[in-house]
């Protein structure tokens, strides 16, 4: 089971919640996005085997626990009676031979862990501070001597309970024991049992604090530290994985390349720190005005690119101008002064069978067109050549700037290119075209708690779990049919500015943005009974219906993008583990409260 912002996050449930969905949300695989070098996968996949490995040994302790006070009430009914208890001694023995067992091979593989962690920190020795000369240990390595620490703290816990556990069963095959002593060996065994729980649970907080660190790693990866856009690395990936969706699909996007006219005289007259609020400005300008299906980065200095999906020339015109605008009447202020800026920007459609660096470099000789015709306009590269586009929006485009709302949004709207999955697509293509990927969307969640943060709309996100049981094999064509028509189901109860993602495998998210927690709760409520009428077929069978949870969080503007994810990752446990039918909500409180599906405004 999947998950990760490039498979290595791990936003886990608490330690007390249902152990199948429990794993199922924070298991970790390094193999599906490259964001990650080989060590931060290593890393990864060592905080997954290790909360693996905890959540292993505190299901088969609780399992254990559980026998051994059915076995005590036993055992003191008999020897209330006075009758024998051999046969429950017996028991008791072959119980805890059984779990002594499932101690060794849990033992076994923390053994392995500590071994590979050694390994690792002995082929990446600390590098030396250019600085100090000192050797400086990287974040990977101090991450990994943590979870070194924390395995050596549940191997010794898990050691320590198999000695007890050896020694209830010294005492049970002692000829001379009494039912009194058996008793009290067994009482004793159940308090070991609670005290081991305990302290798995404290190694299960310490991971998760890991898992949040590495969230955070991976975030700052991929971002500019600047602009809170995504960096050049991360926009250049963006662009081949369009590239190649567009050879094999036909779904057209095109790239924008931004860049701020006379910047160099800003950072001269206004100091550097001026500057860099001028591009901060800039890029909030971009990300107020786009869609959350957009993808926005900081290029270089002071350009920026922006990818933008299923589009046509007519609108690209009329948004691209737009911005244009609202760049040339954003003000910045410094200390003394108001400083305004313009920018020129240079736009290119993808064709077929054109390269990435063929794309980018079409747009990058519109937008120094832009620059030779004057600075402050927009210029679009044909394929053959570049057309000027002007420097402001259409008249029409005029009189849809002083609508509001809805009426705005449709009159910007770029009409969505749907997959038919019955046209020759192949199955699993349709969620592809209409599912954006995790780093995507973990990006457009830290965009819109930045725009709210500024007075913009509010956040919520919902995550849905779809669940199939044992009848639907990942990877079979059941599995993407499944795949396709949660897609469907998605894009049909959501709207243009929403944004979903196939956030990991058998689980969904959506950014609702303008909406209220309410309203957002409604929304998951009708996904959740969409899901739950799917059928699928599945060969040799019947057509197989499918379970649906629900985990909406409310954001709040302290909430990181990973803050947020999280609060509706335990909204969602919760649901998943009572399966009732209700929404769970987080709200900014840290309340998790259930909403039944009858009475979905009832969210107080």
């Amino acid at each position: 089971m999947y998950f990760g912002l490039s498979d290595v996050i791990c936003i886990g449930l608490g330690a007390s919640g249902g152990a199948a969905l429990g794993w199922k949300l924070r298991g970790v695989r390094a193999k599906r996005d490259p964001v990650w070098n080989s060590d931060r996968a290593f890393v990864g996949q060592t905080l997954a085997d290790l909360q693996h490995a905890a959540d292993e040994a505190r299901q088969v302790v609780d399992v254990h626990k559980r026998r051994l006070k059915e076995l005590e009430d036993l055992l003191e009914k008999e020897s209330a009676q006075g009758g024998g208890n051999t046969e429950l001694i017996s028991g008791l023995i072959d119980d805890n031979k059984r779990l002594i067992n499932q101690l060794d091979d849990i033992e076994a593989s923390l053994g392995k862990r500590e071994e590979e962690i050694q390994w690792w920190l002995r082929e990446h020795p600390p590098k030396k501070s250019k600085a100090k000369q000192k050797l400086k240990p990287t974040a990977d390595e101090r991450v990994l001597d943590d979870l070194r620490q924390i395995a050596k703290q549940v191997s010794s816990t898990v050691k320590r309970h198999r000695e007890d556990v050896a020694s209830c069963n010294d005492e049970a095959e002692k000829p001379s024991s009494s039912s009194t002593d058996i008793v009290s060996a067994v009482g004793s065994l159940i308090a070991a049992a609670t005290q081991m729980q305990e302290d798995i649970v404290e190694a299960d907080r310490k991971l998760q604090a890991q898992s949040v660190a590495l969230e955070s790693q991976a975030i700052t990866s991929v971002t500019d530290a600047l602009t809170g856009l995504m960096n050049r690395g991360e926009f250049d990936r963006e662009a081949q994985r369009c590239v190649d969706f567009l050879a094999n699909n036909g779904r057209p996007f095109a790239i924008v390349l931004i860049d701020l006219d006379d910047f160099k005289s800003v950072n001269d007259r206004f100091g550097h720190q001026a500057g860099d609020a001028v591009l901060r400005e800039a890029s909030g300008v971009l990300s107020a005005q786009t869609r959350q299906t957009d993808f926005l980065a900081r290029y270089g200095g002071e350009e920026l690119a922006w990818r933008v999906l299923d589009v046509d020339t007519d609108s690209l015109q009329r948004i691209t101008l737009r911005v244009l605008q609202d760049i040339r009447a954003s003000e910045t202020r410094s200390r003394t002064d108001s400083i305004r800026v313009t920018a020129s920007m240079g736009v290119a459609v993808a064709a077929q069978g054109e390269s990435r660096e063929d794309v980018v470099e079409r747009a990058d000789q519109a937008l120094y067109a832009a620059k030779r015709g004057g600075r402050d306009r927009v210029c679009f590269h044909n394929g053959k050549e570049c057309v000027d586009w002007g420097s402001e929006p259409p008249k029409e485009q005029e009189q849809a700037r002083n609508q509001t709302g809805k009426q705005r949004r449709s009159a910007d709207k770029i009409t969505s290119k749907k997959v038919d999955a019955s046209s020759g697509a192949k199955l699993g293509d349709t969620a592809r075209a209409l599912l954006s990927s995790r780093t995507v969307f973990f990006h457009s969640v830290s965009r819109s708690l930045a725009l709210w943060k500024r007075g913009g709309p509010s956040s919520t996100v919902v995550l849905l779990h779809v669940d199939a049981g044992n009848s639907v094999t990942p990877g079979s064509d059941a599995a993407h049919a499944l795949h396709d028509a949660i897609a469907r189901l998605l894009d049909a109860n959501t709207r243009e500015m929403d944004h979903c993602c196939d956030f990991d495998s058998g689980i969904y998210a959506v950014l609702l943005q303008q909406m209220s927690v309410a309203d957002a709760v409604m929304v998951a409520a009708r996904i959740r009974t969409a899901a739950t009428q799917v059928k699928i077929a599945v060969e040799g069978k019947a057509r197989v219906s499918v379970k649906g949870s629900v985990g909406v969080a409310e954001g709040c503007v302290t909430d990181t993008a990973v803050e947020l994810i999280s609060r509706a990752t335990t909204a969602l446990e919760a649901a998943a583990r009572t399966g009732d039918a209700a929404v769970f909500v987080s709200h900014a409180s840290g309340k998790t409260v259930a909403v039944p599906l009858k009475s979905p405004k009832q969210v107080n």
